[in-house]
């Protein structure tokens, strides 16, 4: 991966427990997600569609494209996010909701 920029590397780990939802939001980086335990459903605005993704799998939330990621299963959901930010850059802002 390269950045036009500097750049700072956020590693999280992120529980969602039954019925939670992240809500509508946009990152302002690149942000790689590995679905520890519990299956997490990912809408994009880009498609609409909900996708799961179980233990082990992984998936891309692109620069700026808004996104609402939900926990509709029986067990909390964990997952290790890492994201490249320009420094002092927010990890998230609110979007409307797309879908």
């Amino acid at each position: 991966m390269s950045t036009p920029g500097p750049a700072e590397l956020l590693v999280r780990t992120e529980v969602l427990q039954p019925g939670q939802a992240s809500g509508w939001v946009r990152h302002p980086g690149t942000v790689i997600t590995v679905v520890r335990s519990g299956t997490v459903t990912v809408q994009r605005a880009d498609s609409c569609e909900p996708r799961p993704f179980g233990p082990g799998e992984a998936f891309f939330l692109e620069d700026g494209r808004p996104n609402e990621l939900r926990n509709d299963g029986p067990d909390p959901v964990v997952l290790t996010r890492s994201e490249l930010l320009a420094p002092g850059a927010p990890e998230r802002e609110p979007a409307e909701p797309a879908c």
